[in-house]
């Protein structure tokens, strides 16, 4: 006959249980993720039942990698090429930056402020010179 699998434990045989480290074993306990029992006036996790707990909580990362061409609908050179694409874009854009041919956007404001003033200033005035010429 088998030995049935043990259905209580303490915090770290059921980090080796579930696979997960024992920290994060305390953390669910304090954050009530695991069933504790009583158990000759100790406090054991509740395998059973804390494993149902966590499979309904917790989202466990994927084993297999994401292929970005099945989840696009594009084929795997497509993929590549974009890829190497952006990076070659970014590339030159940080060599830019570099050279000093590229202006900050807060540059392109801060001159645009003062030409529309000027812009501004000068339309305004337009009523004034008129009323001048016509007296």
């Amino acid at each position: 006959m088998k030995p049935e699998p043990k259905k209580t434990g303490t915090t770290e045989e059921y980090a080796k249980h579930s696979g997960l480290n024992p920290s994060t074993i305390r953390n669910y306990i304090s954050i009530g993720k695991l069933t504790m029992v009583d158990v000759g006036g100790k406090r054991l996790i509740d395998f059973a039942a804390s494993d149902e707990m966590l499979a309904a909580t917790i989202r466990r990362p994927r084993k297999e990698p994401v292929d970005a061409a099945a989840l696009t609908g594009t084929s795997a050179s497509d993929v590549e090429y974009r890829k190497n694409f952006a990076l070659a874009r970014r590339r030159e854009v940080e060599l830019a930056q570099l050279e000093g041919r590229l202006v900050s956007a807060e540059e392109v404001n801060a001159a645009w402020v003062k030409v529309l003033s000027v812009v501004k200033t000068a339309v305004l005035r337009i009523p004034d010179r008129a009323a001048q010429q016509a007296a």
